[in-house]
């Protein structure tokens, strides 16, 4: 990060888990939690940082490791959907129900 950092990036963001599920690693709060403390300590209070609490933590796990990363020093929190959601129907119905976790998660959270 201090690289991207000193080349001009605006913010740092942790997450895009996406390309590990594939593969079967997931990242627990307690990871999740470190790395953000972690990157907090690397590039400082100055520079926002984002982090993405992931999908597959269940609800309640969720809005606790929210509120941890305020406390860690994330300043802002994104949540994601189940990528390997396989909605029941096609078209707007299909998007809603992708986007249903996503939702559910940022209300809980909120």
């Amino acid at each position: 990060f201090p690289a991207a950092i000193k080349a001009g990036a605006d913010m740092v963001e942790i997450g895009n888990y996406d390309g590990f599920y594939a593969s079967g690693r997931v990242f627990s709060a307690a990871e999740v939690l470190s790395l953000t403390k972690e990157t907090r300590s690397l590039i400082g209070k100055d520079m926002p940082l984002s982090v993405t609490v992931p999908h597959t933590l269940p609800l309640d796990e969720q809005v606790s490791l929210a509120i941890d990363l305020e406390a860690a020093g994330a300043d802002i929190i994104q949540t994601e959907g189940g990528m390997p959601m396989k909605p029941s129907a096609g078209g707007l119905q299909g998007l809603i129900e992708k986007a249903a976790p996503t939702l559910a998660a940022t209300a809980a959270i909120s």
